[in-house]
């Protein structure tokens, strides 16, 4: 379960519950289009809720899941929830990554919690973007590491420095 000391304690700025009724149906629709990767715990990958949440041959129940996962990021992201409901959300599975010499542990989590996270960051995009300021490289353009990757290697390779 989750570990009293593993939560981050201090102020926690709460939003309005409005501030996400842009997530909605379609909106979890885009997000799982958008999302690929292993399964987590659960070993349900993004083929899975892909194939759930948007293929045809679920036509209406399809959309009435995604509304309810819609409903389900709404309050997550405006209520406060007993962490410990939320274990199996949260839950990742652990491989071993060999960085020679030695393990790092990656953590993959639920395919749901991606999907999920997605659609909160949108309605979040500005604030992430004015918190995160010149701290964060490129926040919210797409391919901004990458781009700032290219202008470092140029003006590296540039004879003016």
């Amino acid at each position: 379960g989750i570990r009293e000391h593993t939560l981050l304690n201090g102020p926690v700025r709460r939003f309005d519950s409005q501030y996400f009724d842009g997530i909605n149906g379609n909106m979890i629709e885009r997000a799982a289009r958008m999302t690929s990767g292993a399964a987590g715990p659960s070993t349900t990958d993004a083929d899975f809720f892909q194939r759930i949440l948007v293929h045809k041959n679920f036509k209406g129940s399809g959309q009435d899941l995604r509304d309810e996962v819609a409903k389900f990021a709404q309050k997550l992201a405006s209520e406060y929830l007993d962490p410990s409901s939320l274990d199996a959300y949260v839950n990742c599975r652990l491989i071993p990554l060999d960085k020679s010499p030695g393990v790092r542990p990656i953590g993959i989590g639920e395919t749901i919690r991606r999907i999920v996270g997605k659609a909160v960051a949108w309605c979040l995009k500005l604030d992430i973007q004015n918190t995160a300021g010149p701290s964060q490289v490129c926040t919210g353009i797409k391919s901004g590491a990458e781009a700032a990757i290219h202008f470092v290697r140029e003006q590296f390779e540039s004879e003016s420095v």
